[in-house]
């Protein structure tokens, strides 16, 4: 039963949600001062609360339909009949109240219906912005991959050179260690090469 702590555990609650906000900001890269209720739909998520209480819901029916007669029934009894002394009850009857669902319909309490509820509930302004918000970070990332997409071209580019400096060096069995990395930082434009120290005897 310890899933059900969404009546009895709301500041800790709270504070797992601004944890989870900051984090999302950062995973984002957003300014810290972005909205509230724009960082779960640039995710196309859920609130964390209202995932909480999908959780919630899904495990109290799993309850209520379960094969062992003793958790059927204390679910049962605790969700129907004693809401306000039993923790299973007590986050059913939040939950149902925050979507606008009767208890009765605890089974029609699904992630569609959060999601509805959830979104159409929120201001005008908000998906207007949250599509610049994503057009803004797709075009960011988009430059991120060009910049390192040139790095590794050039990159691969100077192994190449590398590559043809050692194929056609008159010494290629000869060439280890220090040696080498003198000649890699030749080629790739680090450094003159020391012919001497590149012919090293086996």
């Amino acid at each position: 039963m310890a899933v059900c702590g969404i009546c009895q555990n709301y500041s800790s609650i709270q504070e797992l949600g601004t944890a989870w906000r900051k984090g999302l900001r950062r995973l984002l890269c957003l300014p810290y001062r972005t909205h509230n209720v724009m960082l779960a739909p640039l995710r196309s998520m859920l609130p964390l609360d209202y995932e909480l209480m999908c959780h919630c819901v899904k495990f109290i029916n799993n309850c209520l339909i379960s094969c062992n007669d003793v958790v059927s029934f204390v679910a049962r009894h605790g969700t129907f009949f004693q809401q306000m002394f039993s923790p299973i009850g007590c986050n059913a009857q939040r939950c149902c109240e925050t979507v606008g669902l009767s208890l009765s319909n605890l089974h029609s309490f699904k992630n569609k219906l959060v999601f509805q509820v959830v979104y159409s509930s929120l201001p005008d302004w908000v998906m207007p912005a949250v599509s610049i918000v994503l057009e803004l970070i797709q075009t960011r990332n988009r430059r991120s991959l060009q910049l390192l997409s040139s790095c590794a071209l050039r990159q691969s580019g100077n192994f190449a050179k590398v590559g043809l400096a050692l194929t056609m060096s008159p010494w290629p069995m000869f060439i280890h260690g220090g040696a080498a990395h003198a000649l890699t930082a030749a080629t790739i434009g680090y450094g003159p090469v020391n012919r001497r120290a590149s012919a090293v005897a086996i």
